[in-house]
């Protein structure tokens, strides 16, 4: 009788570990996908901003390019470059 007490002993004590691992395994995943979901946020906006800071500096890239003239006149100066060639 102490022998089948014992296994069920040992097989309760093993349910609950299970149970305690389940646990502690579903509460690292709601951390996992806590973390995942923020640096995707993260990651979109860094993108999103960085893009947009690139978006609104490119008409200033065009005096560095180009000098002081607009953009129009230097292709219609090249364009009459290769006219005459």
């Amino acid at each position: 009788m102490t022998d089948v007490q014992g296994a069920l002993d040992r097989h309760g004590r093993r349910l609950m570990r299970r149970d305690y691992l389940d646990a502690v395994r579903f509460e690292w995943q709601e951390v996992a996908l806590i973390v995942d979901r923020t640096l995707l946020l993260a990651f979109v906006l860094v993108t999103f901003g960085a893009t947009a800071i690139i978006l609104l500096q490119a008409p200033l890239s065009t005096q560095f390019l180009y000098g002081d003239q607009p953009a129009a006149q230097v292709k219609d100066q090249q364009h009459h470059q290769t006219d005459s060639n």
